[in-house]
Formats: C-alpha cells, structure tokens, sequence
C-alpha cells in the first residue's frame, strides 16, 4: 500500500509539474500576441487613405492595432483639449494643432506636417451652371454654395478665406449652407441640394456624382497642411512613435499620393 500510495503521490507532483509548465508556455504566448490598441483622432477628409493606412501599419506591426476617430478638426481638437483618450491627432489645419501646444496637451517636438491637399469648387455632374472662375459664383444663376462651418472645418475656413479674396465680393449676394464636415459638403453637392461647394481635391477623386469645376488658386488662401501630433497621452508609448514615424515615411508617402494627396517626409 505504501508503495501504491509513493507511486500515486509521485505522479500527482509530475503532473502538477507538467500542468505549471503548461501555464507558463501558455502565458507566454499569450503576452507575445498581445496587442496594444493606439487611437487617432482624425480629420474626415483623411477616412479613405487612413483606412489604407491601417491595413499597412497593421501588417508590419503585428502587436499594434490601430483605431480611428474622424470628424472635423475643430471638433476633435475640443475632444483633446477635454482629455479625451487620443494619442495620436491628424488635422487639416496647423491652427488647431498650434492650440494644442499652447493648452499643454502636446508638445512641439511632437509634431510633424505630413500631408497638402488642394481646395476645389465642385458642382453637380449634370450642373448647367456654367462656373468657369472663382469670380463666377456671383451670378445671379448661383443661390446657394457649401461650405464646411468655418469655425470648426478647416476647409469652410480655406473657402471664407478664398471667397473673402474675390474682388467686390458680398456674403449678401449668397446664400452660403455650412455643413459639420467635408464629407457633408460632397453630399450636398452629389444630391443636388446646392449648386456648388468647396472640398478637397481628394475628396472630389471619390465620386462620380460631381465635376470638379476649377482648383482654388493657393494665393487665395492659407496653406493647406495635414500636421500629425502625439499627444501627451501618447508620448510614452513606443507604439504611438512607432505609428508617428510611420507617417512620416516613404511607405506611407506611396500610399497618400495614391489617394491625391501630396506627402510632405520629413525625417
């Protein structure tokens, strides 16, 4: 009996040896598929070639997944600004970017502009509006422009800005629809509701219901710029560098000016 019950007890320890090593492998492995969850808050003309984005990153950064947030710069700037969890912040404007710096909620060094793009007027494809120049939208036969909310869309800003540049203009002769995005405004434009708006060039390669009747000259207005911020949310996390770096290379170059935009690397 004694022997049956040595041999029992022997194998019982052998066992809970064998199930502790089990664990141990298994707890390993399970911290090397970890992954960390990185969030950026971004402009809503940047959905499509950020999707593509995250395909690629993701690709090369088993461990890393990335989750968007879009919206208007404006309104995600105020997010920040409200210690939203963000650590990364793409906008269409430096300006949003700049008050940021000044709230303490990111630091200059943090910062990098990666990407222009170009403002345009479009108008609907079957418009009979004979738009020509940036002068021609104070016909009498053009009632109604979008435009993003200037206050919050960098793009209706850019477009106040071209508007207010066009000799002997008058908002009064207008009727000027602000939309919450510039997405918004290249519905308007595709469903007919106004006769012609101001988006980006890239978001005008998106559809097929408008016609991109000229490009704003960029004396016209401020620079376009897409600046990429970590916030201070963000800073120590190696995987929101990683992602940060990421937008500032050459893969990520190919993939911008694929989808219209003109990449700005710096390194």
């Amino acid at each position: 009996m004694r022997l049956d019950s040595l041999y029992i007890t022997q194998i019982i320890i052998i066992f809970m040896l064998i199930s502790g090593c089990s664990t141990a492998e298994l707890s390993s492995n399970k911290e090397d598929t970890a992954t960390t969850t990185i969030r950026v808050s971004a402009a809503s003309s940047l959905q499509d070639v950020m999707n593509e984005t995250k395909k690629v990153f993701e690709n090369q950064h088993s461990n890393i997944t990335v989750v968007f947030n879009f919206g208007s710069s404006g309104s995600l700037k105020q997010q920040i600004s409200m210690d939203a969890p963000i650590d990364l912040y793409l906008s269409a404007s430096t300006q949003t970017v700049n008050a940021l710096v000044e709230e303490g909620k990111l630091k200059e060094n943090n910062i990098a502009n990666v990407l222009q793009n170009e403002l345009v007027l479009i108008e609907p494809a079957h418009s009979d509006s004979k738009i020509e120049q940036l002068q021609d939208i104070t016909k009498d036969n053009i009632e109604k422009i979008a435009i993003g909310t200037p206050d919050s869309v960098p793009a209706g800003k850019y477009a106040e800005e071209s508007l207010e540049n066009i000799d002997g203009f008058d908002k009064k002769n207008l009727t000027l629809v602000q939309a919450k995005n510039v997405r918004q405004v290249l519905t308007y434009v595709e469903n007919e509701d106004v006769a012609a708006g101001f988006v980006y060039k890239t978001d005008a390669l998106i559809s097929d219901k408008i016609n991109t009747v000229i490009s704003i000259d960029n004396d016209y207005h401020s620079p376009i710029n897409y600046p990429a911020a970590i916030t201070n949310q963000g800073k120590d996390k190696q995987e929101a560098q990683a992602l940060f770096q990421f937008f500032q290379s050459d893969s990520f170059k190919k993939i911008a000016e694929d989808y219209g935009f003109k990449a700005q690397v710096e390194q």
